[in-house]
């Protein structure tokens, strides 16, 4: 949790207003870091919106246990290859949580394109082509 509060603080030093981890437990760090800064933070993994309620202003939800599923059901009638394997929106397997506390202070118009980014992700269409 410290390092990854002081990792935060040096991105934030260097002009960072905003900060998504992937670090586990470690977010509490970047978390702490956001809101010492007066800026917001994105959770990952889970719903973390309640976590730091006044600062994550959203979560990346992963299911995890719904992906095993999915593979062991490939593996099951035959049709697991193995290999590099990403899942993601379109497959429903992340999902956007928007904390309903900070919803407000997201301006319509970023609203709207993430909306609109969410939906081309779970039609498939690859990052590169989004705009």
């Amino acid at each position: 949790v410290g390092a990854a509060k002081e990792a935060a603080r040096a991105q934030i030093s260097q002009g960072a207003d905003f900060l998504f981890h992937d670090a586990d437990a470690a977010g509490l760090g970047v978390f702490a870091a956001a809101r010492q800064a007066h800026i917001y933070a994105f959770g990952a993994n889970r719903n973390q919106n309640g976590v730091f309620p006044d600062v994550v202003i959203a979560s990346a939800v992963t299911s995890i246990p719904a992906a095993f599923l999915k593979l062991a059901a490939e593996v099951k009638a035959g049709d697991f290859h193995p290999g590099m394997i990403a899942l993601g929106m379109k497959d429903g397997m992340v999902h956007v949580v928007i904390n309903p506390r900070l919803a407000a202070r997201i301006p319509p118009a970023v609203m709207a394109r993430a909306k609109h980014a969410e939906s081309q992700f779970e039609a498939g269409v690859p990052l590169t082509s989004i705009n």
